[in-house]
């Protein structure tokens, strides 16, 4: 029986999706920005920025979704091809938990806000949230790309985001003892940064499937 689909010649195809897996991953870079700008200059438009761009962040997974179907049972897939599509799923599943986290995530900041004024761990929060959003900037970046040596980059120095938690929340337990009337406002800044440090659990995820997804000798010597 004559085998009716077509021969692997759909690399435009293919990059159109990782093209879409991209924009998934700038949307998810922006979400981050706009809850790390609130919490430096409270603007309440960045909260509504978020949940409108993480709506658009679902959708396109749906579509990125539908499309690998599409061409997973239009084309005869290689080994690799096989491998990146199943990479773009994972990653594309990566970018909308990392969106679903921040819009969480924002509603916490709102309310941090709101109790306080000005928390003199906030500029360490903050420098937490860049760090992560470093990291997920170039997390998509190495996908985007393919590129396997800022792929591991990017995995090195996910240990300094967990230092940088740890260090704050050491520091969040020693003063709750001298100001336990800022418990909940200490609180909340505890959240946000578990969750920014969160986020960076994904970014290994992305990273990881770069590696998987390429077929190298340097990729497979390092994971060796």
């Amino acid at each position: 029986m004559p085998n009716d689909r077509k021969p692997l010649s759909g690399k435009r195809s293919l990059n159109t999706i990782e093209e879409k897996t991209e924009q998934a991953g700038e949307i998810a870079v922006q979400l981050l920005n706009d809850l790390i700008n609130f919490l430096a200059i409270r603007d309440t438009k960045s909260i509504k920025k978020i949940a409108k761009n993480n709506k658009m962040l679902k959708a396109l997974e749906n579509t990125i979704t539908e499309d690998c179907s599409k061409y997973t049972a239009r084309f005869s897939l290689s080994a690799k091809d096989t491998r990146r599509i199943i990479a773009i799923l994972k990653v594309s599943n990566s970018f909308t938990n990392i969106g679903s986290l921040i819009e969480n995530t924002g509603s916490k900041a709102l309310t941090l806000t709101e109790i306080s004024y000005e928390n003199k761990f906030l500029s360490k929060l903050i420098s937490l949230g860049n760090h992560s959003e470093l990291l997920l900037r170039n997390s998509n970046k190495a996908f985007t790309q393919n590129d396997i040596t800022l792929a591991y980059s990017v995995i090195a120095n996910i240990d300094d985001s967990t230092n940088r938690y740890d260090d704050l929340f050491n520091k969040l337990v020693i003063v709750l003892v001298d100001e336990i009337r800022a418990i909940t406002e200490h609180m909340y800044i505890q959240i946000i940064a578990k969750e920014f440090e969160t986020i960076t659990s994904h970014c290994r995820t992305i990273c990881e499937q770069v590696i998987y997804s390429s077929n190298s000798a340097t990729s497979e010597k390092k994971i060796l």
